[in-house]
């Protein structure tokens, strides 16, 4: 699951925007267990990548909503379904009340992926017209780096299309 969905959101975001979210999920996580453990009086043993990796699976859905994936190569499911998936594991996957604790690297997870990465950083950054964040995020093109491809591919095929067929345009004189 981290190599399909950690993977997809490495060359999405190449290696600085995935690197600080990826510490962001683990240190969020672990210092809300701690907090609540603390608050609570009861340890909590942390063990694997799944408090990680369910923050990046969380992360994926959020941003491939309509992306169609085939459990068990049979059922397809739709991206924004499955990403219910780890936010209840994460809750009933503790005792009662630390189960609330652990959802805070999913939280850290939709704030990055809905204002950090693609709202408040594009404030950040120096561009050609100051307008609303959708505008400069309409301007750059979708988030998800399948549809870009796709794109990609379309518009090589109809530019292939067209200089095989001998249609010159008419715009161009």
């Amino acid at each position: 699951m981290l190599w399909l969905f950690g993977g997809s959101l490495e060359r999405g975001w190449r290696v600085r925007g995935y690197l600080p979210f990826l510490l962001l999920v683990t240190a969020s996580s672990w210092i809300a267990l701690w907090a609540g453990s603390a608050a609570l009086g009861r340890s909590i043993s942390l063990a694997g990548l799944w408090l990680p990796l369910s923050g990046i699976v969380y992360a994926w859905t959020l941003i491939n909503q309509r992306q169609r994936i085939l459990v068990y190569m049979a059922l397809p499911v739709e991206a924004r379904w499955l990403g219910v998936v780890p936010l209840v594991l994460l809750f009933f996957g503790f005792p009662f009340p630390r189960g609330a604790f652990a959802l805070a690297g999913c939280g850290v997870a939709a704030v990055y992926v809905r204002w950090l990465r693609f709202g408040l950083l594009d404030w950040v950054r120096p561009t050609a017209h100051r307008g609303r964040a959708s505008d400069v995020r309409r301007e750059r093109g979708p988030a998800n780096p399948i549809i870009r491809f796709q794109r990609r591919q379309r518009k090589r095929k109809f530019v292939c299309l067209m200089e095989r067929s001998g249609l010159r345009d008419r715009d161009s004189k």
